[in-house]
């Protein structure tokens, strides 16, 4: 499906009907991130329109030079909001940079979202100012590498760059989700967006202690 906001058709897919639920992918990736992580949870769950789209720039989404920084990110966003789920009352479910767009929508208000959940939080737009652990690789299958190379998979060295616990599982998970999207992704968009307007010209801060509501909930 298809949302044209100005000049920018922003491609989404969704999924059950009753209370709308947008998801919001990590940056480079596209929707099928969020769809993979979440469907299973919602196989055989009624009462849930699930949304999934590709952000500007990456999956099916186009990039288009009028899209220079967060704040412009933001404003699709809502628009996409006012078009795709109206005045209805909707959850967020968002990871990474959709977490950090998600405090933004929080912070500029204006839309009816009455929850959250949000993991592998980006909530510091600027990588020299966060504090995270060193990463680690929790579990690693034996001849793995043997078997993906079988394959003969473009780019699979993503995977071993990027997975904590590497089995022939989660190769499949990576794969068919996340893989695809580093391959459809606009790349000169997505570093000059990054070097250069990543983050909002406001400080959104923790956005969600700042509102009067009690019923958002996030995770790490």
């Amino acid at each position: 499906m298809e949302c044209i906001i100005n000049d920018l058709p922003i491609y989404y897919e969704e999924y059950g009907e009753g209370k709308p639920v947008l998801c919001l992918h990590r940056f480079t990736e596209d929707h099928r991130m969020m769809k993979g992580c979440l469907e299973p949870f919602f196989a055989g769950t009624k009462g849930y329109r699930r949304i999934y789209l590709d952000m500007p720039g990456m999956g099916k989404t186009p990039a288009i030079d009028w899209i220079k920084n967060a704040d412009i990110m933001l404003d699709i966003l809502k628009k996409f909001v006012a078009e795709a789920i109206g005045d209805e009352e909707f959850l967020l479910i968002a990871a990474s940079y959709g977490v950090y767009v998600s405090l933004g929508m929080v912070y500029v208000g204006g839309m009816n979202i009455s929850g959250m959940f949000l993991f592998n939080p980006c909530t510091v737009a600027d990588s020299k100012k966060r504090r995270l652990p060193e990463g680690a690789k929790i579990f690693k299958e034996d001849c793995l590498e043997e078997f993906i190379d079988g394959e003969g998979v473009e780019n699979s060295n993503y995977f071993f760059e990027d997975a904590v616990v590497q089995t022939r599982e989660t190769w499949i998970r990576f794969k068919t989700d996340i893989l695809p999207a580093y391959q459809l992704a606009d790349y000169d968009f997505c570093e000059n967006y990054r070097k250069n307007g990543y983050s909002f010209t406001f400080d959104s801060g923790p956005a969600i202690l700042k509102t009067n509501h009690n019923n958002y909930g996030t995770t790490g």
